[in-house]
């Protein structure tokens, strides 16, 4: 599998991880802990995003580098930022709003990563 792709997948993963971390808040018992882990996992999905090589991507399939650089790396941003103290919920929508584009063209492409 290209280098990319495998990126791809793993910030996905992590990014994945952190919202679902999110999504048990209401049950938790360690509602700090676990946002801070979300915050982490979030952290090191937008890393491993920003060394993509969105060229190979684009070889592969195009536009998908440029979605993923445009939209998908957008959204990690921008959550990163709502989840930092220094961002609020009007990032959250934001990130969700890139997140929907990225979805968007991997779905009209059929682009499947797992």
């Amino acid at each position: 599998m290209p280098r990319a792709v495998t990126e791809l997948r793993q910030s996905i993963s992590l990014l994945n991880s952190g919202f679902s971390l999110l999504a048990e808040l209401e049950t938790s018992s360690d509602r700090q802990g676990d946002i801070a882990a979300a915050r982490e996992l979030w952290q090191r999905s937008q890393t491993v995003a920003e060394r993509i090589d969105c060229v190979e991507l684009n070889e592969l399939k195009p536009g998908m580098g440029d979605v993923v650089k445009e939209h998908y790396l957008e959204a990690l941003r921008y959550y990163n930022l709502a989840l930092s103290g220094d961002g609020d919920e009007r990032d959250a929508a934001r990130g969700d709003a890139a997140m929907v584009g990225f979805n968007a063209w991997m779905d009209r492409n059929e682009m499947a990563l797992e």
